[in-house]
């Protein structure tokens, strides 16, 4: 609600936030459709709270800004846990490649 102003923090929180759970979920799943499928869903869930908050709340809004910062932290965590599986599978293909010797 006006006058009741944010720090700027809050964009970086929701960055983090949602950056987190995509990658904890990303690590978790440990498949690309797996990532793929919880991305998606993420977004959904992400956008069904905000607009829950604006419905169900008396002092909390929509905020387009909000949505931003969630769907930046989502694209964060994805690449995040992306960036595990290829240095596990670059790992595991130079482990393979030693033993084959």
């Amino acid at each position: 609600p006006p006058g009741n102003e944010l720090p700027p923090t809050d964009f970086l929180v929701h960055i983090g936030l949602w950056a987190v759970v995509a990658g904890l979920i990303g690590l978790t799943v440990w498949s690309w459709r797996g990532l793929a499928a919880s991305v998606v869903a993420l977004v959904a869930v992400s956008g069904l709270l905000e607009l829950a908050q604006g419905r169900y709340s008396t002092t909390r809004v929509v905020e387009g800004d909000d949505m931003v910062a969630n769907l930046i932290g989502l694209g964060v965590g994805a690449t995040a846990a992306t960036g595990c599986y290829l240095l596990w599978s670059a790992g595991a293909a130079t482990v393979r490649r030693l033993r084959t010797r």
